[in-house]
């Protein structure tokens, strides 16, 4: 077995009657060390991944609205480790703030800092989810776009993440039940969201969807 082989262990050992120069036993504990770090670097790494702060926005990322209507905007947060003064934002088309809030604990319930006069908050972060949804109000065709969810947990060494939804306003429209569905001529040219999803109307007799008409 060559020098080289050797572990710090043995290699003092070969150093103490003799057989190893200190030069060589230097270069295997050198080696020993940084092998020791890489593996705490990669100790460390898996444990940040176990830690990190994460949003969401629900199982879709995208929602549409009638217009003047009120519309949920769903975000809710998770952490494994809690979270302190934690600081959440709501942006429209990443520029535009519309909500600003802050938590100071799980104990307590988030308070405004500043927000948008359409925009209400609707979460609450003291039971099991940890939900900073709000509401937009009487929407109109120029709120369409992108919304995003911005949450910073100081406690995780101000650890950042986001989750974005999309809004899609549509017209209101009178139902007309029971309409045929022809494909060309005067017959339909769109489809839009029904104004009351309690009538049958449109193609097919579909529930909640117009088939619009000239």
């Amino acid at each position: 077995m060559g020098t080289k082989s050797l572990k710090p262990r043995a290699a003092f050992a070969a150093l103490a009657v003799g057989k190893l120069p200190r030069g060589v036993l230097e270069g295997i504990v050198l080696k020993f060390v940084l092998s020791e770090l890489e593996a705490q670097k990669t100790r460390l790494h898996i444990v940040a991944i176990v830690f990190a702060l994460e949003v969401s926005v629900g199982k879709t990322n995208t929602v549409m609205a009638l217009n003047n209507s009120d519309v949920l905007l769903p975000c809710t947060f998770t952490t494994c480790i809690g979270f302190q003064d934690l600081v959440f934002t709501w942006y429209f088309n990443s520029t535009e703030l519309i909500y600003h809030g802050k938590i100071k604990s799980k104990a307590s319930e988030p308070f405004l800092v500043g927000r948008n006069p359409r925009v209400e908050f609707v979460g609450s972060t003291t039971g099991k989810d940890n939900n900073i949804s709000i509401v937009l109000k009487n929407v109109e065709f120029s709120d369409a776009g992108k919304y995003t969810c911005h949450v910073k947990n100081p406690k995780e060494k101000n650890a950042q993440h986001n989750a974005t939804i999309f809004l899609t306003v549509v017209q209101k429209s009178k139902c007309w039940p029971g309409l045929p569905c022809p494909t060309s001529g005067t017959g339909a040219v769109g489809v839009e969201t029904c104004a009351d999803p309690t009538l049958a109307c449109g193609c097919g007799n579909t529930r909640g969807v117009l088939v619009s008409r000239r």
